[in-house]
């Protein structure tokens, strides 16, 4: 994504400040990647000892997680459409 286009998806922001941010994240490069890669691994450990309920469902389903993404796809889509055919027209009240 070049720096106009960057503009053009945050209107709040003007050319200058997109410079700004990348020079200043090109001068502490080593420090933002370490702390990314911190906040990564304690996400990771987060999520090992916090389960989301959907994902215990599959595991207990006995899926590969592998095809957990599809199979959530096609949850969501078939609620979607109950959901939707149940307004008629689509719209929430």
């Amino acid at each position: 994504m070049t720096a106009d286009e960057i503009v053009s998806h945050v209107p709040t922001i003007n050319l200058g400040n997109v410079y700004v941010a990348l020079a200043y994240y090109f001068d502490h490069i080593e420090e933002l990647q370490q702390e990314m890669r911190a906040e990564g691994g304690y996400v990771e450990r987060f999520r090992r000892s916090n389960p989301s309920l959907i994902e215990a469902k599959l595991r207990q389903a006995g899926l590969e997680e592998a095809s957990w993404p599809v199979v959530i796809r096609l949850h969501f889509d078939e609620h979607i459409a109950a959901n939707v055919a149940a307004f008629g027209d689509g719209t929430l009240m």
